[in-house]
């Protein structure tokens, strides 16, 4: 009777110990897969970000290099133009640097923004030298608006 009394208690405990390591186990795994679905999450956020900075770009452009073109017809039409480069500007430097931010929440290594921030200064320069040129000399203007100036 004895025996029987020692074979049920040790395998109450030892089935509570495996119960026990069983959770731990399972916490230990939720925890990696939250961590993994955040760290997906950023990334995705990231993304969106930089595809915002890109659609500002992309906005940005057309609206310059159509401003000589609408300043030859109409000076409020290069006005408005300008006013949509303008918006672009502003709004874009916020935009910008959001996905760099996730980015190194995420990876610890560390985000080179060199190349993507050296990009967007190049076709930033481009845009404001039409611009700055498009009052002052129309015809080189509109040769720059025709082209792709960071050719």
């Amino acid at each position: 009777m004895l025996e029987g009394f020692l074979w049920t208690r040790c395998s109450v405990a030892v089935a509570l110990a495996v119960a026990l390591l069983l959770m731990a186990i399972n916490q230990l795994a939720c925890q990696h897969a939250s961590r993994r679905l955040s760290g997906g999450i950023a990334l995705t956020d990231a993304r969106i970000q930089a595809a915002q900075t890109l659609h500002l770009l992309t906005d940005a452009e057309p609206a310059v290099r159509l401003h000589p073109f609408a300043g030859q017809v109409d000076r409020n039409a290069a006005e408005t133009t300008l006013q949509l480069y303008r918006q672009a500007l502003v709004r874009l430097p916020a935009v910008q640097d959001r996905p760099f931010a996730v980015l190194r929440k995420v990876d610890r290594s560390g985000v080179r923004r060199s190349n993507a921030a050296a990009s967007a200064g190049e076709q930033q320069s481009a845009l404001q030298a039409i611009v700055d040129v498009a009052d002052t000399a129309p015809a080189p203007a509109l040769s720059a608006a025709a082209t792709d100036a960071r050719q």
